[in-house]
């Protein structure tokens, strides 16, 4: 399961994923754009431009959701 965990600055966010009973940093990113919130992959550029195709998402939460429904 993933969940949402706050990052070091404002309106950034790290997705962990449960892993034995423990929440475990996965590459994914959420951060604050002009206009909502973003997903990116901190380990690769394509995967980043891939998920951009996913467009803005208006908290954090939903960008969670939306990367649940693609990684199934």
């Amino acid at each position: 399961m993933l969940y949402l965990a706050r990052g070091i600055e404002d309106r950034s966010f790290w997705v962990v994923q449960e892993f034995d009973g423990t929440l475990v940093e996965t590459p994914w990113r959420i951060e604050w754009e002009r206009n909502g919130y973003r997903l990116s992959h901190a380990d690769s550029n394509d995967v980043s431009q891939l998920v951009a195709e996913l467009g803005l998402f208006d908290s954090p939460e939903q960008a969670v959701e939306r990367l649940r429904a693609v990684l199934g």
